[in-house]
Order: C-alpha cells, then structure tokens, then sequence
C-alpha cells in the first residue's frame, strides 16, 4: 500500500495518506470545520504493521466572535499513535503535546502551553487508494 485516506465518510477531517517504506506522511483537510475559519493539519511517522506511530499537528485560523477584527491562529503539536483494523477501521490515540496561539489585527500577542492530556477517538474509516 502506497497511498490511504482516514476519514471522509462523514463529519470531520479527510487525512491523504502516502507511504514510502516505513515512512508515513498525510495531510489533513476539513471543508467545513467547527468553529474556525480554516484547517489544515498533519502527521509524519512510521508504519510498522497495522500501527502508525508519529507527530500529528494541526493549523486553524478564526476570529474572535465579538471582534471580527481580532484574528487568531492556533498550532498544535503532539504524538499520536493510528491502530489499523483490517476490516477498515482505524483508531487514533493522540498525547498531550503543545499549542501556540497567535492573534493579529485589533488583538496582538502570542500565549502557548501544553495541551491538557491524552484523548482516543471512535473508529473511523480507513481506505486503501494505492
């Protein structure tokens, strides 16, 4: 297998998946995200039989609801582990790791820290596209 997608059945972000020996690298795209303007996301990592294992990271971009003028983006970095099912499920377990806000426009400054803790997510589908 060459190249996978996560997701697309439903609500939420489509990883694009390609793999290149061990090496795994996808990109993550939401069309209509919760609460944000934009996102866009990542994983780089390994695939070693049915566990990928790397840093997944994420960039969203939105406004402050009372201050359209106020923009922010937000940038998070953690470890994340992917457990393939055969039948085409996969369940992502992402560490806690880090973020970064910056604010432009009528609003300035950066703040960051870690992120609170650990979180699992429900299967999702997976499918093979080479």
């Amino acid at each position: 297998m060459e190249r996978f997608r996560i997701g697309g059945e439903g609500y939420g972000p489509v990883q694009d998946c390609r793999v290149e020996g061990s090496a795994v690298s996808c990109t993550a795209s939401w069309d209509d995200p919760y609460q944000v303007d934009s996102y866009a996301g990542g994983f780089t990592g390994t695939l070693s039989g049915l566990e990928m294992t790397g840093t997944s990271t994420t960039i969203q971009t939105g406004h402050d609801a009372s201050d359209p003028g106020c923009r922010w983006e937000m940038t998070t970095f953690a470890p994340a582990t992917y457990t393939f099912d055969p039948a085409g499920t996969v369940v992502v377990r992402q560490e806690a790791g880090t973020w970064r806000k910056t604010n432009s426009g009528n609003c300035s400054g950066q703040e960051s820290g870690p992120t609170e803790s650990s979180t699992e997510s429900g299967a999702v589908r997976w499918t093979a596209l080479e």
